[in-house]
């Protein structure tokens, strides 16, 4: 701030007497200047099967975030990147630099260089100095990092949690940081079974009906490596070739046949057991599972004949690929870091009682 309080001048040739020409108070003026620093900017860029809004991931599955450092011309001394865990079961892995501008100097650092992540939770660049050239161009400012994390099931908790982590560089004089946050998203499985008539007879026909739904909602996910397994009571016999399956859209839309269609199979296991195996089921999706069984001729009358499915999935699928078709960051088997879920339902029909005339 700059203030004049007292001018002096003579007014007029015929006056000698000095006249103050200041306002009272003075006169002022205000002049700023801006010291720019460096700007971080982080996001998720990659995910390895890319379900789900925008800033979801899936547990197990791997991914990967560019942050952007936008330097300023000129020298920022001792320049250090660190990426950190700050909220939830979110896991690092590694680091490597992908972009480092040419006209950058004083670093030992550039392209390709990588780093192991620190107990999972920190991955750090020393840049030391690095001077830009003043020429005007923000073009040539940018230093570019990709951090690959994943979300494993032993780390994290359920659908909705809060995974958090920050990129931060600091330097002489200074610090910037940007956050970037996601949320845990997880398939919406049930099961339930049917079976009819009410009453059955010997030689009679049950039917079954095993519903898999992956219910649509807030954090939800496809499902991967779907088994539901069936093994029939003794005292009813499956009937051959009788399973069909039917998958409905989501939306409501009409059920098609899917049982010889690719990524669904039928495999029957001796006489009284089947499997049904479906690669994945999308959400708001149902897989209805139909097949009959014939009562037995001997059997007896006021009889509970029971049935039970099981079905096992997982959160990523068996096989690991990034979206660009690329192996799992790192190397890792991602299918070890996912989470397997189980569910069962049951369905019993009776047989006729005893008529007396």
């Amino acid at each position: 701030t700059a203030s004049i309080c007292y001018v002096f001048a003579v007014d007029g040739e015929a006056m000698d007497v000095p006249v103050n020409r200041v306002p009272a108070g003075g006169v002022e003026d205000d002049a700023t200047a801006t010291i720019e620093v460096p700007e971080i900017e982080k996001a998720l860029e990659n995910r390895q099967f890319g379900e789900g809004g925008a800033n979801e991931v899936m547990v197990g599955e791997t991914f990967e975030y560019i942050v952007t450092i936008d330097l300023i011309e000129g020298l920022t001394e001792n320049a250090v990147f660190t990426d950190t865990v700050t909220r939830g079961g979110l896991e690092l892995i590694s680091a490597e630099i992908i972009t480092f501008d040419g006209t950058i100097t004083g670093s030992s650092l550039g392209v390709g260089d990588t780093v192991a992540a620190v107990g999972g939770s920190s991955v750090t660049f020393n840049f030391g100095n690095l001077t830009v050239p003043s020429d005007n161009n923000e073009a040539n400012d940018i230093i570019e990092i990709r951090v690959f994390a994943r979300a494993p099931d032993d780390q994290v908790g359920n659908a909705g949690e809060l995974l958090q982590n920050r990129a931060r560089l600091d330097f002489d004089g200074g610090r910037v940081q940007d956050f970037q946050g996601q949320r845990l998203s997880e398939p919406n499985i049930s099961l339930t079974k049917d079976a009819s008539p009410a009453v059955v007879v010997a030689d009679g026909t049950v039917n079954y009906a095993v519903e898999i739904e992956n219910d649509a909602g807030l954090r939800d996910a496809p499902a991967f490596d779907l088994r539901m397994t069936d093994t029939v009571d003794p005292n009813v016999t499956l009937d051959p070739n009788s399973v069909v399956l039917l998958l409905t859209p989501a939306g409501g839309g009409a059920p098609g046949i899917v049982t010889t269609a690719a990524g669904y199979d039928v495999n029957y296991i001796g006489l009284d057991s089947f499997e049904v195996l479906v690669d994945r089921l999308d959400e708001g999706d149902t897989l209805t599972v139909n097949y009959t069984a014939t009562v037995n001729s001997d059997v007896l009358a006021s009889l509970t004949i029971p049935n039970s499915a099981g079905l096992t999935f997982d959160s990523t699928p068996e096989t690991e690929v990034i979206g660009d078709g690329a192996p799992a960051a790192g190397g890792l088997d991602a299918d070890s870091a996912d989470r397997d879920y189980s569910l069962t339902a049951a369905a019993a029909v009776p047989t006729a009682g005893l008529e007396f005339d």
